[in-house]
């Protein structure tokens, strides 16, 4: 059986396998956003069709996408990709595009290359999500009747966000550090990131600290301490989980304690806040996707 035409637009291949890769199929065409060599496919995929155009975010070379690739194609599929709300340009500072320079740079030129098509009207649009914020977001730009949506029981952070799936470790352990790379999701010098990684260790004293690495982070920058002990791996019991806004985070971990990262005025602070535990869903966010989309 001869599979629909489908065209997946993403930051770049890790971003495809983070979050969407039980859904790729060797057949799909890629667009990554932060690939220059990929936006000369825009020509070629126009002439052959995009077929159904799978969207992985609502940054604002996403929504490009979707308003001018998106008129080229026969469907637009809208996945949703980040937890937490998206943050908007007046809540960040000037060090923040400081340190995403390069990153900002490819956005707005490929935003340029989308907006050399025409914007056309667009065919069905269908958005599957998670959280009110992100339907909240889409309908602002799209408008309440322009589309459809579904909503989605939560992922599953283990598989969700990261290339391959995360193993489970239930050794017990004092503290679990979900790693993020600060310098790129806060803006901050790396300075400044090693202040923040000195405030967690005074917080822990002695203990050490099992660390989460993320796809995109540098790991380097934990190696002033012994204490940071690198892991690919989750602990399921710590005496309490340390992060910033991480989906990790709302992985079902056997403690109430959570030492949240706050970054504000340039200054930092770790407070304890107390979680309750949640009852897993038997079907998580890929699931559903997976089933519906075809």
């Amino acid at each position: 059986m001869q599979l629909n035409k489908r065209t997946i637009v993403s930051l770049d291949e890790l971003d495809s396998f983070r979050f969407a890769r039980t859904l790729i199929r060797p057949s799909d065409q890629c667009l990554y956003i932060e690939q220059v060599k990929s936006w000369f496919q825009i020509p070629k995929l126009i002439h052959n069709s995009i077929g159904t155009l799978i969207v992985l975010g609502a940054r604002p070379p996403d929504k490009a996408a979707v308003h001018h690739l998106g008129a080229k194609a026969d469907r637009i599929i809208i996945l949703q990709h980040a937890v937490n709300r998206r943050r908007k340009v007046k809540e960040l500072s000037l060090q923040y595009f400081l340190m995403n320079f390069r990153k900002i740079f490819y956005w707005s030129v490929f935003i340029i290359v989308c907006k050399l098509l025409p914007r056309n009207k667009l065919p069905p649009v269908h958005l599957y999500y998670f959280t009110d914020n992100y339907l909240n977001e889409w309908t602002e730009i799209l408008g309440k009747e322009n589309f459809e949506a579904t909503s989605c029981p939560a992922p599953d952070p283990t598989r969700f966000g990261s290339k391959n799936d995360i193993l489970i470790n239930d050794t017990p352990v004092s503290y679990q550090l979900i790693d993020e790379p600060f310098t790129k999701t806060l803006g901050i010098s790396v300075k400044s990131e090693r202040i923040l990684l000195q405030k967690i260790l005074e917080i822990c004293g002695d203990e050490p600290i099992m660390v989460k690495t993320h796809p995109r982070s540098q790991s380097e920058k934990y190696a002033f301490s012994k204490k940071f002990i690198l892991s690919e791996c989750i602990y399921s019991n710590p005496g309490a989980v340390i992060g910033y806004k991480s989906g990790l985070l709302n992985y079902n971990f056997c403690t109430k304690k959570y030492l949240c990262i706050h970054y504000e005025n340039e200054k930092f602070k770790i407070q304890t806040s107390m979680k309750q535990q949640k009852n897993k869903n038997k079907l998580t966010y890929l699931d559903v996707v997976n089933e519906e989309i075809k």
